[in-house]
C-alpha cells in the first residue's frame, strides 16, 4: 500500500468518525450525513464494522473504534468540532486556542480514561493507529505523546489539526512557560502524518507550533467568507481533505 493510499483511508475514517453509528454495520444514511458519497458510504460499510463508538455528553467528546472485516485491525477515529455542540466551541476556545494543550483538556482526560479501558478489556489491540481531523486530530497527537501509550499507537494520522501553543505558538518563550508549568508535551514526530490542505487560509490548522512537519494536500479552494455560516469555510473540511485524498492514493499508486 503507496503512503498516499495510507493517507486516503485514514481520512475516511477520521470523516466516519463524524456519523453517529449505533450498530456494528454502519448504515449507510448514518456516513452520508457525515457527507460520505453514496459509493463511498457503501464501500465503507462492506470494507469496516463499528467495534464501539463511545459519546461523553458531559465533555462533547466522540471516538470510535472500527476494524477491517478481513484484517481484522482496528483503528481508533476522534470526532473533530461540530458547529452545534457547545463543549466543542468552548474546548476550541479555551483548550486550543489559549491553552494550547491538551494536558488539562476535560475531552482529552475523557478520552485518556476510556482508550485505557479499550486496551484493558480488548475493545483496542495492544497495537493500533489513530486519526483525527480538526480537533479531532489535536486529541489524537496528544494520545500520541502519552508515556503510557507509548507502545500502543503505531502511528497518528492528523487532518487539518491545531498544533500545540495556541496564539502563543509563534513565541519560544510563552511556549517555555508552558512546558515550565506541566502542559506542553513532547511528540515522537516519527509517529505523526500532519496532513494539511494547502490551499486557501487555515486558521485551524495555522494556530500554534506543528506537532510534526506538515504534509501538504492540495485541494480545490472553496473558501466563502461569511462568518456568520461555518459550512462556508469548506477549506477546513475533512470531506474535501478527504476527496483530494483520493485523487492522491490514485496518482501515487
Amino acid at each position: 500500500m503507496s503512503q498516499h493510499t495510507e493517507y486516503f483511508k485514514q481520512a475516511e475514517l477520521a470523516l466516519a468518525a463524524y456519523a453517529n453509528l449505533v450498530t456494528e454495520i454502519s448504515n449507510q444514511d448514518e456516513l452520508k450525513e457525515a457527507e460520505f458519497s453514496n459509493k463511498q458510504a457503501s464501500t465503507f460499510t462492506n470494507t469496516y464494522r463499528v467495534i464501539d463508538q463511545f459519546d461523553d455528553a458531559l465533555t462533547g467528546l466522540s471516538a470510535t473504534v472500527f476494524a477491517d472485516k478481513v484484517s481484522g485491525e482496528a483503528f481508533l477515529a476522534i470526532r473533530g468540532t461540530e458547529v452545534s455542540d457547545s463543549m466543542d466551541l468552548l474546548t476550541d476556545l479555551i483548550d486550543i486556542t489559549w491553552l494550547g494543550s491538551t494536558t488539562l483538556q476535560p475531552q482529552y482526560i475523557s478520552l485518556k480514561f476510556k482508550v485505557a479501558e479499550w486496551i484493558g478489556n480488548g475493545i483496542l489491540p495492544q497495537n493500533f493507529t489513530v486519526t483525527g481531523h480538526s480537533l479531532g486530530g489535536f486529541l489524537a497527537a496528544g494520545l500520541v505523546a502519552e508515556l503510557i501509550f507509548a507502545n500502543h499507537f503505531s502511528h497518528a494520522y492528523l487532518f487539518n489539526a491545531p498544533g500545540v501553543g495556541g496564539y502563543t505558538g509563534p513565541s519560544a518563550a510563552a511556549y517555555a512557560i508552558l512546558d515550565f508549568l506541566g502542559v506542553a508535551s513532547t511528540y515522537d514526530q516519527s509517529k505523526i502524518s500532519n496532513i494539511e490542505a494547502a490551499i486557501g487560509i487555515s486558521p485551524i490548522s495555522g494556530l500554534g507550533f506543528d506537532v510534526a512537519p506538515p504534509i501538504d494536500v492540495i485541494i480545490e479552494d472553496q473558501m466563502v467568507w461569511d462568518i456568520s455560516d461555518p459550512s462556508s469555510m469548506r477549506n477546513h473540511s475533512q470531506q474535501v481533505l478527504t476527496d483530494a485524498s483520493v485523487v492522491y492514493s490514485v496518482v501515487f499508486a
